[in-house]
């Protein structure tokens, strides 16, 4: 599997406008070429032409969808393309925040891959600028990226994740009840005590998001995909900081999720 780099950018925006601002590409030079003049021209389909300081690449667009996936293929004119770069915008209260992975591609030295992950940083904190020019500060939650490779094909672990059942098999439940409450809606335990756990629809990005919450509470859902990297997978999760939870709970509430994962990882790579 490749080395990878995770960005992850908070925007003072809400989800819908940056949401719509990311996927037109005609908006890509106001932020991700070296001229924020320069012409984006439309091939057909989800094509665009678009120039990065002084070379001409073709970007091949994500289809629209409700997840906030913003992959893209970016290639010279006349080139195959090659894999996919995987970008998620999410919520985060009334703002957003952005990840971009980026991966070591084979004949990249350290030095340029570092290079390439300092260039792309400042892009996205460009693009932060232009997002939220002229905007009050909006209320976010801090939060934290916790990554994991695992040995198996993303197609396994996505199918493994995605059904419910096998839930009780990698995370922290301290008793036998799992408990089917409808649709989506599991009722597990704890160790906080009795909390529904509602798992996300199957879906065709490798997304895995599930909200754990007392039933007297609203949901919020964790943001977690699963892409391919070469033969193994890539899981990426992002555990917000609920307001009133101190310094030391926060790394300690961190450091339990990274032993989930782990386990995760130990069950599907036996």
């Amino acid at each position: 599997m490749l080395d990878f780099k995770i960005i992850a950018i908070a925007i003072g925006r809400s989800y819908a406008d940056a949401y719509r601002f990311l996927a037109d590409a005609r908006n890509f030079s106001a932020w991700g070429g070296g001229d924020p003049g320069a012409a984006v021209t439309g091939l057909g389909g989800n094509d665009w032409l678009v120039q990065v300081d002084s070379n001409k690449l073709v970007l091949r667009y994500s289809n629209p969808n409700s997840y906030g996936i913003l992959d893209y293929k970016a290639f010279r004119p006349g080139e195959e393309p090659g894999f996919a770069t995987p970008v998620r915008l999410y919520r985060n209260l009334d703002g957003c925040e952005l990840t971009f992975t980026y991966f070591h591609r084979p004949g990249l030295s350290e030095g340029q891959f570092a290079s390439g992950a300092e260039w792309l940083e400042s892009y996205l904190l460009r693009l932060k600028t232009v997002l939220e020019k002229d905007r009050p500060p909006r209320l976010m939650f801090i939060s934290r990226i916790i990554s994991l490779s695992i040995e198996r094909p993303v197609k396994d672990v996505f199918r493994f994740l995605i059904e419910p059942r096998n839930f009780m098999q990698w995370a922290s439940v301290t008793g036998p009840r799992f408990e089917h409450l409808g649709g989506r809606d599991w009722l597990a335990d704890t160790a906080a005590g009795p909390r529904i756990i509602r798992f996300i629809e199957p879906n065709d990005y490798g997304v895995v998001d599930h909200a754990v919450f007392p039933e007297d509470e609203a949901p919020v859902f964790g943001p977690m995909r699963v892409v391919a990297n070469g033969e193994g997978t890539l899981l990426v999760y992002t555990f917000f900081r609920r307001p009133g939870l101190s310094d030391e709970k926060f790394e300690s509430t961190v450091e339990w999720i990274t032993t989930d994962l782990m386990m995760l990882k130990t069950v599907l790579e036996v």
